[in-house]
């Protein structure tokens, strides 16, 4: 789950550095995950992470209580 805590680290640093809410950072980093996904790159991601890659979006949910 090492990819998971890099994009939660990136997901932190940007919370305590913006005055973005969690609902903002969320939505910010499945945008990231679509650009990914359009040039291939999540695809390789979830490749190489395997599980840590294909729950991310479950653990932002967590991790900010979105509902």
């Amino acid at each position: 789950f090492l990819f998971t805590g890099i994009v939660c680290l990136i997901g932190q640093i940007i919370l305590d550095n913006t005055n973005l809410t969690p609902g903002h950072v969320n939505t910010m980093l499945v945008i990231i995950t679509i650009i990914l996904e359009m040039f291939g790159l999540y695809s390789w991601c979830i490749n190489v992470f395997q599980a840590g890659a294909s729950v991310l979006i479950l653990i932002l949910r967590l991790l900010y209580n979105i509902v």
